[in-house]
């Protein structure tokens, strides 16, 4: 057996993998807001789980972004009072075992990688893995293994700037990537264009209300305003996947995160879209599908990037580093 944990801003996934089987999973609430308080609530869901499940190794994905293999936090806009922190090694000091630690985008491509149908189907070795959740986010693998790059950012593209006068975006710079693509991103250009269209259903919503997965429905049957936002942001972020396809020329794309959801409509968009930048002539663009995994593609992968690293021999031992709380 072998446990992921996924965290975020609010919450702890935890599942259970066994023989590529997910045997348990379970969402708990994340309350605390200091170091201290951080640890002992993972530290508590850890406990809670191992003595139903004897796992034997675990992997930790965070909603931020960490140097590998040391699992140190560089950037945690959500989660700030980890910020420079070893994660890595406050977890195997508590825990007496090493454990896996990298962004939630980073285990998610992992997991896609190794359980997606189609990726399994195409016998793909390399995969770009987009997460759209509070930012644009993304994963590597290469040669059917993890790639983390120089310092943990390997796939990190929401902040690229491709509109310098676009919309803000929470980094401060305007015209990023993410600012057109996210949730949060979607629904404030809704804002700016829902004047212009008076026959849009979506004006009978409180503004406060509205959520991402209303827009994507409204577009699908035809409203107007609906149709403009997502429209543009289905252009931009097949703009990021065409970048990504000619960097890194990997054999499939998969979207995930909360811009999904149960519905592929939104990523059939990108995929018509940014197939069209492609060569006409070239053989090879890559399979752009949606999340698999869904919404528990991090844990997955996680626990079966734990699997790997002790298959391998390779677990990192732990850090030696100041004492945890």
């Amino acid at each position: 057996m072998w446990l992921g944990i996924a965290i975020g801003p609010t919450f702890l996934k935890v599942g259970v993998v066994e023989n590529d089987r997910l045997v348990y999973r379970e969402v708990f609430p994340l309350e605390g807001r200091d170091l201290t308080g951080f640890l002992d609530e993972v530290d508590a869901v850890y406990q809670r789980v191992l003595t139903q499940f004897p796992a034997q190794g675990l992997g930790v994905a965070l909603q931020a972004i960490l140097s590998y293999p040391e699992g140190v936090v560089q950037h945690a806009p959500q989660l700030a009072f980890l910020q420079g922190e070893p994660l890595k090694f406050h977890l195997e000091r508590r825990w007496s075992r090493s454990v896996v630690v990298a962004s939630e985008a980073q285990m998610a491509a992992y997991g896609e990688y190794r359980l997606h149908p189609e990726v399994q189907r195409s016998q793909a070795r390399h995969l770009v893995y987009l997460a759209v959740e509070n930012g644009l986010s993304g994963g590597v693998v290469v040669d059917g293994r993890p790639y983390w790059g120089a310092h943990g950012w390997a796939g990190t593209i929401g902040h690229i700037p491709i509109q310098p006068d676009g919309p803000e975006c929470t980094c401060g710079r305007r015209g990023c990537l993410e600012a057109f693509v996210t949730p949060q991103g979607i629904l404030q250009r809704l804002q700016s264009v829902l004047w212009r269209h008076p026959q849009s259903r979506l004006r009978q919503i409180r503004l406060a209300n509205l959520r991402v997965e209303d827009v994507l429905e409204a577009a699908r049957f035809g409203d107007p305003a609906a149709q403009e936002v997502i429209e543009e942001a289905a252009q931009v972020l097949s703009l990021g996947v065409h970048m990504v396809a000619s960097l890194l020329d990997p054999d499939v794309i998969v979207v995930g995160g909360s811009i999904v959801g149960s519905n592929d409509f939104f990523v059939e968009m990108v995929s018509q879209r940014a197939h069209a930048y492609g060569p006409a002539e070239s053989s090879s663009t890559p399979l752009i599908l949606p999340s698999h995994l869904k919404y528990f593609a991090s844990v997955w992968g996680a626990a079966l990037a734990a699997e790997m690293a002790q298959t391998a021999g390779r677990s990192s031992r732990p850090s030696r580093r100041k004492k945890s709380p």
